[in-house]
């Protein structure tokens, strides 16, 4: 995804969105150049203000997601639809991830 134009859409500058989201200015400059790598706590903090979800922000889909999640052995997988839930049963205790538009 595109932070740039997301951000020129919306009219903000890099310190406007920084203040908004509390992600540090030079830290979002380097997400907007490739420079550096989207992490899922800031794909959180900067998705409302950019007027996205915040897997939308992230590089990875949710089908990468789920496959590197189930790529272990003993790992059972139930996947809805996209950006409804994923279930990833690893033997016996569950890591479940929901999200919802």
């Amino acid at each position: 995804m595109e932070l740039k134009k997301l951000r020129k859409k919306k009219g903000y500058t890099q310190g406007q969105i920084a203040e908004m989201t509390g992600v540090n200015r030079s830290v979002y400059a380097r997400l907007e150049t490739s420079k550096r790598r989207i992490n899922v706590k800031t794909a959180q903090a900067l998705a409302p203000a950019l007027g996205k979800h915040w897997l939308d922000l992230l590089s990875v889909s949710t089908k990468d997601l789920v496959d590197a999640l189930t790529a272990r052995k003993g790992v059972e997988t139930m996947v809805a639809e996209p950006y409804q839930d994923v279930t990833v049963s690893v033997n016996g205790p569950a890591i479940v991830l929901v999200v919802t538009d």
